[in-house]
């Protein structure tokens, strides 16, 4: 099945295309993204909008520039001065998200929420959560250790709070083991329960 992409993963590329390599491209892609696509999908995608790094190889040496080509800061000594699309220092990146930004995880399908500009502990992503997480938290304090909140009827967009279920990670095994996730969910709820009763017992059954 072919991976759809969003405005903001061309706006990405349009971004940042000019002047690195095709696989440095694809890693900043992947990195900023979550994603893990090949260098051949990225190409594709650049030539079907068109775009462009003017990076150059000749002869094997990587960055070499064509013949007669004259580089852009010839005849300059030492450091060169800032120009118009130098960034200074304080600037915004143009592919900052402020905080309250929310996007799509084209990996696990997941909508993440910015709540940080900064790396922080306990954090899904570099100052991002998943927002199924944040608002059951709202309802009900932070998520014990060992602990995870799944959508009762699957639907990953559906965040009405009755549709989010907290489950420890031995009881979701279980559920993913016995087939107790349903679109349903009531079903789904009952299952969590069962595969509650079913830790219980287990657990019982050690002593």
């Amino acid at each position: 099945m072919s991976r759809k992409y969003t405005e903001e993963h061309i706006q990405f590329l349009k971004d940042n295309v000019k002047g690195i390599s095709h696989s440095e491209l694809v890693k900043k892609f992947n990195e900023e993204f979550g994603m893990n696509v090949s260098e051949q999908a990225l190409m594709s995608l650049k030539s079907k909008y068109g775009l462009k790094s003017g990076y150059v190889r000749m002869g094997g040496n990587r960055g070499s520039f064509k013949k007669d080509h004259r580089p852009w800061n010839k005849g300059t000594v030492g450091l060169t001065k800032a120009n118009k699309t130098s960034f200074k220092k304080g600037a915004i990146p143009p592919n900052y998200r402020p905080t309250g930004s929310e996007r799509i995880d084209m990996k696990d399908g997941y909508l993440y929420v910015k709540v940080s500009d900064a790396p922080s502990p306990g954090l899904s992503r570099l100052g991002w959560r998943l927002k199924h997480q944040l608002l059951w938290e709202q309802y009900n304090g932070p998520i014990p250790t060992g602990y995870n909140v799944i959508f009762a009827d699957r639907n990953k967009r559906n965040f009405d709070i009755a549709n989010l279920i907290l489950v420890s990670d031995a009881e979701l095994l279980e559920m993913n083991r016995q087939g107790l996730i349903f679109e349903d969910p009531e079903l789904t709820k009952t299952g969590a329960s069962l595969a509650k009763l079913n830790r219980k017992i287990y657990e019982k059954g050690k002593r």
